[in-house]
């Protein structure tokens, strides 16, 4: 088994400091679609995706993602 814990798109706060002297951005973040992408070729296949991280307006901000190797 596999989980996978992280922001998903675009919820990241943006950066500060060295990031933005850079001219960066923080990390992009990621959903189902990006860990089935990252797993499957390595024989993993996904098999529970939830929300994570619900704040008082309804959105969610983080993502788990369950695999298994095949």
């Amino acid at each position: 088994m596999h989980l996978t814990f992280g922001f998903k798109p675009g919820m990241t706060p943006r950066r500060r400091g060295l990031f933005r002297l850079l001219r960066q951005r923080g990390p992009h973040g990621l959903n189902a679609d990006d860990v089935k992408r990252a797993l499957e070729p390595v024989g993993f296949e996904l098999l529970e995706a939830h929300d994570a991280g619900i704040d008082a307006n309804g959105i969610s901000r983080t993502g788990w993602y369950l695999s298994r190797k095949r």
